[in-house]
């Protein structure tokens, strides 16, 4: 009876953390917690992003004003910038420039800039508290857990506690885990 019982809670339990996970996927922009597409195996990865505007307006902005979808990237710099911005993603090149991803930021004004160099850069992801992947978005965004693993450098350099990286890239509008090359 009492194995039956410890079953029981054991099952619950994985539900709710099911539960959990789809409720965090839901509400992303609020969370945090964004679902990477395609991961295979039986816990799916979340990467932890920290936009700097809402991303929701400012696809539903973009992609009126353009005529085609604007999908959120990631946040980070281009290379060994001291700052991050928010890069987004359209499949076709803009008409008059000639990118397929932009990225805004500010400086005491609100800044767009052309982002196509992020499929160049690659990004060092570690496991945070939460079993959530993190990563550095500029040289100064140094981010340290409580599990002991720690991240630094942005795309200029990847630094940390000498815990497991997961390297990723941006392809097509979506960060993938690196595959050899």
């Amino acid at each position: 009876m009492t194995e039956d019982y410890y079953e029981e809670v054991l099952l619950l339990r994985k539900k709710v953390e099911k539960y959990e996970t789809i409720l965090k996927h839901a509400m992303a922009e609020k969370s945090g917690h964004f679902f990477i597409c395609g991961e295979a195996g039986e816990k799916d990865s979340m990467i932890k992003h920290e936009p700097l505007f809402d991303t929701d307006k400012v696809c539903e902005l973009y992609s009126k004003k353009d005529g085609v979808p604007i999908t959120y990237v990631c946040t980070s710099a281009l290379g060994d910038e001291a700052q991050a911005m928010d890069i987004f993603y359209r499949e076709t090149p803009h008409p008059q420039f000639g990118n397929r991803y932009f990225g805004l930021y500010h400086n005491g004004n609100l800044m767009i800039a052309n982002a196509d160099r992020i499929e160049q850069a690659e990004f060092g992801l570690v496991e945070d508290d939460d079993g959530n992947l993190q990563y550095s978005a500029h040289r100064h965004d140094y981010k340290l857990f409580e599990n002991g693993n720690m991240i630094d450098g942005g795309r200029a350099y990847i630094r940390s506690s000498m815990c497991e990286i997961k390297h990723y890239v941006v392809r097509d509008g979506e960060m993938v885990e690196k595959k050899d090359e």
